[in-house]
């Protein structure tokens, strides 16, 4: 599971890290693995840093992927 926030195109770090953290994704698709990305702009959820833990919407990051956790482990 691979949970982004928003503005990776706005930091050369994060352009330098996305495409490799798309590698490694496509990676563990070709060797069989069930690869979820949610991205949270997309979902209307805006202004997360890479320390989703610690946003001010944490608790609800936390129960999106508690749901996926949930329903992966059946």
């Amino acid at each position: 599971m691979f949970v982004w926030g928003d503005h990776l195109d706005a930091h050369d770090l994060w352009r330098k890290i996305t495409p490799a953290m798309a590698r490694y994704r496509d990676g563990l698709v070709a060797a069989g693995s069930s690869v979820t990305e949610i991205r949270l702009p997309e979902r209307g959820m805006h202004g997360n840093s890479h320390m989703m833990m610690m946003d001010r919407n944490s608790d609800e990051i936390a129960g999106m992927v508690k749901g996926w956790l949930d329903q992966a482990a059946r």
